[in-house]
């Protein structure tokens, strides 16, 4: 059974090796990450901020002319499909990547490089395929009120680690294996998720910048904690007489969902 108190000592034993290079590689899928939102950001806030000038030329044109504002209109939803895009094809697969580099990095020495193994890999697109099958179900759960978005967006929190730890996984495969490791453990997950407050808190505080200081540890942890539910989940499924025998459950092969 694990605990919020195992899970972050855990992480804190592990970054003590390799904080910093956790660190970089944060603040870059951090930089790459909001790419995408800052440019579709910075074009709507130039936009609103031509609407609100008291400017009559600008004015004029934007109640005389149709093809001012379709052309606009057109350049946004170009802008809106390239962020879209950019999220399926790359900055997805990179959110693989993270999880995969603070799984190896607790065990073994590693660099910054471990953040791009998905497009390294063979699996790219399967990798990009299951990840995006994951937000389009959070979506449509997500229309369903908010509650059914927020449990399934719990159910599906162990998708990216278990494509970080073998990307060769179908899609049958990933979605009952997140299932049977979070059954029973949303609620669990959602304290420990919270737990972590006080220091966005802090972060925030440090005006903004601080809680980048934060992420790794919270990274850190949630890779226990996949550790964690994997090896419950290893156990559950082995006959008593052979847990016993057989306590290296790192090598466990995933089983087929079928």
């Amino acid at each position: 059974m694990w605990t919020r108190e195992l899970l972050k000592t855990n992480a804190k034993e592990k970054l003590r090796v390799y904080y910093w290079s956790g660190f970089v590689a944060v603040l870059i899928y951090s930089f790459i990450g909001g790419m995408g939102g800052r440019l579709t950001y910075s074009f709507t806030g130039s936009l609103s901020a031509l609407q609100e000038q008291k400017n009559p030329a600008f004015e004029y044109t934007y109640q005389m002319s149709n093809a001012f504002l379709v052309f606009f209109l057109v350049l946004f939803l170009l802008l809106l499909a390239a962020g879209i895009l950019f999220t399926v094809f790359f900055i997805n697969p990179l959110s693989v990547g993270l999880k995969h580099f603070f799984l190896v990095s607790g065990e073994r020495k590693t660099d910054v490089q471990e953040l791009f193994f998905v497009f390294r890999k063979g699996n790219y697109l399967n990798v990009v395929k299951i990840m995006f099958l994951r937000s389009l179900y959070l979506f449509l759960w997500s229309l369903l009120f908010v509650v059914p978005g927020i449990i399934k967006s719990y159910e599906y929190s162990m998708i990216p680690y278990l494509l970080a730890e073998d990307p060769t996984l179908d899609q049958q495969q990933v979605f009952r294996l997140t299932w049977e490791m979070t059954e029973g453990e949303k609620w669990n997950i959602f304290v420990l998720e919270l737990s972590f407050f006080g220091w966005l808190f802090l972060g925030m505080m440090a005006c903004g910048g601080g809680g980048l200081f934060v992420e790794p540890y919270m990274e850190a942890t949630y890779a226990e904690l996949f550790l964690a539910l994997k090896a419950k989940l290893y156990y559950s499924r082995r006959p008593h007489q052979q847990r016993e025998q057989q306590n290296d459950w790192q090598d466990w092969q995933y089983p087929s969902a079928e």
